[in-house]
């Protein structure tokens, strides 16, 4: 289905990319004196090129590369004729040390291009480090900070008459992160920022404009003699927890250290903790006995100047100090004598009308001080004061009220100096809370968000019940006007609270920088919540698309959270973070977080982040608030690291991604994107008007927490099928997930007992029970089996219809004889074909100009060949000449001369389409065209238009008058002759 012959025919061309080749570095001993990596017996690699450009620099640089298993060694002279205007500030090396003559090292840890290194050392031998992630945005860009050391040494820096010169040792360490790697596969390149003379950027290895950060074009690191077993060690469950000795703060680091090898080894653990600004703000050491397969506690007991967001860093060494790993995760330190959980209610410690009758407020009040001398902890509200006291307080202690026959109010819970709210509010009509499980509850009945950002108000299928928008609101009709049509047709919104009337940016990625909002910020929100918070369609405030990417201050959500809790305490607030690292920075700024971890698929069938991705990274989330997950719904386009083209995930990868985050407790599901990415492929575009009606049938039973009540045994490896069970209602659900690239026959065992046969969801069929608690089944390739008893809806979905279905679609894409079909292409070809370059031999479209609906670099005239020829679900599949172009045009190259005489051209005759009236079919002919058809006055949706049999290469579509240009004009174009067959699926 996904044209496996024409991708692998030119997989072969992506060979020749810079991400294929191998940087082969030999074994080595070393001194690590001066002069010892420079004159060491490797040879010299040199041919420095400019970057982007691709010329030889001008002042070349040569460097010695090997490793002796412990360090990578760098030796480096860099030729400069004008040694006398070389930039080497002592205030550069402090904070922007780029400026300065350096050398860089850049390194991605994984090779899986999500992770930038960059080893900074310039002329005098400073260094410095940064590090980050990929910030998500689809743009090789990296969000890097000064953090993660490398622990570079430097052997020695020298500047002579016509060069300067430095020698590194590099622990190898930096590869390492203390979790568990699957390869060792890194990237490195070497570059040269040079100002002396003529300021010019060079590396080892060419690269692209801007090349230095991004390294899937770097070449794979080669370590010869080099067993990355003994780098295995892992760092698990590293926490910060402040405590007060004497009269000083200090900070507990905490964590575990797993030594995988099979001898026991002493370890050293350096802690360091730094500011945003990647300032030190303290760091120490502690040895680690390290017994062979153990876990083995280690603790560092730190001073900071100040508490606030920061960033733990850990490495480990061997007593010599080569470092092993080094893990970097973003950390709060935070102090107080007194702190109050506030139990009951369990959601914003607030009592809503539609929630179950309160009986008792519960809280927990830990104390890091007083331990052991009397606790008293009071309630008081509107006619209501009652007090509980503790004689001997413990470190953490419950503590309980009645509260049965309470007033609406708020009520103050104190205990010392600390005090909780909690509120006990009147009834809102719609109201929106969440239960202790973090399930979303819309006046008392519980909800399960299913549906997908920029869909539109009339897609609402079973099951679909929300949309999603980043809208900022340029006027209250505009915001009005949209949540009246989404209530209208049912639809529940999760929406950007952001009013912004005279386009002034005050809400866009500088704005959010700050530590507090502004007076116009809440402003302009008042407005929006005033209108919002009233309306019917309203489900949840959406306040950050991946903030993380963007360089925003969590505590400004932080800040905003708050004030829209007071503006609106009937709607939560929503964040998106790409990974683990937003999720633990932002969700003190949410009520519930979004995870759009992306798997990222390719056409080998791997994926970027793996396919337990989404488990993972939603049973993180779940663990600071309740989550959601964004599902990868679209095709990214991206290439993976080693150049192979992306794709658009299946209709079961689409469930693959759901049902492993219901296992990991998951409350809530979103598509991204509905439409442009989202719409170009058959599974996506036709596979999503199922999955709605599949999890409605079973809500109550996905809403319950996951159970490790069943197991499942067999010949797989333990990470490649996920299972867990659910019950609610007396009903139970079995989800079982195949994530290898191969079939699984599994022994599913239950701790319960259950009925003597399961329905097999959506399959038509059932397994039989072994005494009520064991059966087998076998699981192909990435497929979900849910196993439901009797009382649960099973078959609201035919999945063996569904897919039958995207066959057909996919194949009737195809019509038999049309000579300018090029079938499905995923977008990363899109992009290749606006460049030039085409996956094997297909029919190749060029227009006079095109609008941009979506992303500028994807080739829309590929859409007039695509198979899909009436559109109107699909907007952006389609071609339009730009507003400003008199005389358009389109034209087909057929690759050889083809004989003929008919064409037929897709419209869509709706208000919100664009038509073609009149115009002309022309063939070259001299230095001109010859027209051998015309049409006038066209009001037809499909227009046939037959001419004489013609023998041509090329075929001209002329326009000489549409309407409504900028509605979307023409959807697809067909070519036919006399006598054309289908073409072979060899040429697909």
């Amino acid at each position: 289905m996904r044209f496996k012959a024409l991708f692998a025919f030119f997989l072969g061309a992506l060979s020749l990319s810079a991400a294929e080749n191998k940087l082969v570095l030999p074994k080595l001993s070393c001194s690590g004196k001066p002069d010892s990596v420079l004159s060491a017996d490797v040879p010299w690699r040199t041919n420095f090129t400019r970057t982007q450009v691709g010329t030889p620099a001008q002042a070349q640089t040569r460097v010695k590369l090997f490793h002796d298993g412990k360090y990578l060694y760098v030796g480096a002279e860099a030729l400069e004729p004008e040694m006398n205007k070389i930039v080497d500030t002592e205030q550069n090396a402090r904070g922007t040390i780029w400026r300065n003559d350096t050398l860089e090292i850049n390194f991605d840890p994984n090779g899986d291009n999500l992770a930038l290194g960059k080893i900074f050392v310039d002329a005098s031998g400073r260094v410095a480090d940064y590090f980050g992630l990929d910030d998500n945005q689809g743009k090789d860009q990296f969000t890097v900070e000064p953090c993660r050391s490398s622990g570079t040494r430097v052997v020695s820096a020298r500047k002579l008459a016509d060069r300067w010169t430095v020698e590194l040792a590099v622990p190898i360490g930096i590869f390492f992160d203390g979790t568990v790697k699957k390869s060792f596969a890194p990237r490195l390149n070497i570059a040269r920022n040079r100002y002396a003379g003529n300021m010019e950027n060079s590396d080892l290895f060419p690269v692209p404009a801007n090349g230095h950060g991004k390294p899937r074009f770097f070449p794979t690191l080669v370590l010869e003699k080099f067993d990355p077993a003994e780098y295995a060690y892992r760092i698990e469950g590293a926490t910060v927890k402040c405590e007060k000795l004497g009269d000083k703060l200090h900070a507990a680091v905490t964590g575990k250290v797993v030594n995988p090898g099979k001898r026991f080894r002493n370890l050293k653990a350096t802690v360091r903790l730094l500011d945003a600004r990647g300032q030190v703000l303290d760091a120490k050491s502690a040895g680690v006995a390290a017994q062979p397969g153990k876990l083995t506690d280690f603790k560092v007991r730190l001073a900071p100047e100040k508490l606030g967001r920061c960033k733990l860093e850990i490495q480990l060494a061997d007593l010599t100090g080569a470092m092993f790993c080094n893990q970097v995760s973003s950390m709060e330190l935070s102090w107080s004598p007194i702190a109050i959980k506030v139990l009951e209610p369990a959601y914003r410690n607030n009592i809503y009308a539609t929630m179950p009758a309160l009986k008792s407020v519960k809280a927990e009040i830990a104390l890091t001080e007083n331990i052991g001398a009397p606790l008293t902890a009071t309630l008081t509200g509107p006619d209501y004061s009652e007090s509980v006291t503790i004689p001997a307080a413990q470190a953490v202690n419950a503590v309980e009220f009645p509260f049965e026959n309470a007033k609406e109010g708020t009520y103050t819970l104190k205990a010392g100096e600390v005090s909780a709210e909690i509120k006990k509010l009147p009834r809102h009509p719609g109201e929106v809370w969440l239960d202790k499980d973090g399930i979303v509850c819309i006046d008392g009945r519980k909800f399960l968000p299913f549906g997908g950002y920029g869909a539109p108000a009339t897609w609402h299928p079973r099951g679909v019940n929300m949309e999603h928008t980043t809208a900022i609101w340029s006027s209250k009709k505009q915001l009005t006007d949209y949540l009246d049509k989404m209530h209208e047709n049912g639809i529940k919104t999760v929406i950007y609270p952001y009013f912004d009337p005279n386009k002034e940016q005050a809400f866009g990625n500088a704005a959010r920088t700050a530590g507090k909002l502004s007076d116009r910020q809440k402003e302009l929100l008042r407005e929006s919540v005033a209108i919002m918070r009233e309306h019917p369609a309203m489900l949840a405030y959406y306040v950050a698309d991946e903030p993380e990417g963007w360089g925003h201050n969590e505590e400004w959500y932080v800040d905003l959270r708050k004030f829209l809790a007071e503006l609106d305490p009937y709607h939560p607030v929503t964040i998106t973070n790409y990974g683990t690292d937003g999720q633990r920075r932002f969700h003190r700024g949410c009520d519930i977080l979004f995870a759009d971890t992306y798997p990222n698929y390719y056409e080998d069938n791997t994926t970027a982040l793996g396919r337990r991705c989404n488990f993972e990274y939603v049973s993180h989330a779940s663990r600071l608030r309740p989550a959601w997950q964004m599902i990868q719904s679209f095709d990214w386009g991206k290439p993976s690291a080693k150049g192979v083209p992306g794709r658009a995930p299946t209709f079961d990868e689409l469930r693959e991604q759901i049902y492993t985050a219901a296992l990991a407790n998951s409350k809530g599901f979103m598509f991204y994107s509905f439409i442009t990415w989202g719409t170009y492929s058959s599974e996506l575009f036709i596979g999503r008007e199922y999955l709605g009606a599949e999890l409605d049938s079973l809500k109550e039973l996905l809403l319950a927490p996951t159970e490790n009540t069943v197991k499942a045994s067999g010949s797989f490896a333990a990470a490649d099928l996920l299972c867990g069970m659910k019950r609610a209602g007396g009903q139970a659900l079995i989800i079982a997930v195949n994530l290898s690239e191969k079939p699984v026959q599994a022994a599913f065992t239950s701790s319960v007992e259950l009925e003597d046969s399961l329905a097999v969801a959506g399959e038509k069929r059932s397994v039989a029970l072994s005494g009520k608690k064991s059966f087998q089944d076998s699981l192909p390739p990435h497929v979900v089996r849910l196993y439901v008893t009797s009382g649960a809806e099973r078959d609201a979905v035919d999945l063996g219809a569904v897919r039958e279905t995207i066959r057909k679609a996919h194949l009737a894409r195809h019509k038999e004889g049309n000579l300018a079909f090029a079938g499905e292409l995923p977008v990363y070809w899109m992009k290749e074909y606006k460049k030039g370059r085409y996956p094997g031999k297909i029919p190749v479209i060029t227009v006079s100009s095109s609008i941009a609906v979506h992303l500028p670099d994807e080739a829309k005239q590929y859409f007039l060949q695509d198979g899909v020829r009436r559109t109107a679900a699909c907007q952006v599949m389609t071609w339009t000449p730009t507003m400003e172009d008199k005389e358009p045009w389109a034209e087909i190259d057929f690759g050889k001369e083809a004989v003929i005489d008919r064409t037929v051209l897709y419209m869509v005759k709706s208000p919100d389409f664009g038509m073609i009236r009149d115009g002309r079919i022309q063939i070259p002919e001299g230095d001109g065209y010859r027209t051998v058809a015309e049409f006038k006055n066209n009001d037809e949706e499909a227009l046939e238009i037959k001419f004489a049999p013609v023998k041509t290469r090329k075929l001209r579509l002329r326009i000489d008058r549409d309407e409504k240009r900028w509605k979307r004009l023409l959807h697809e174009w067909e070519v036919y002759g006399p006598e054309t067959k289908t073409v072979p699926k060899s040429e697909i």
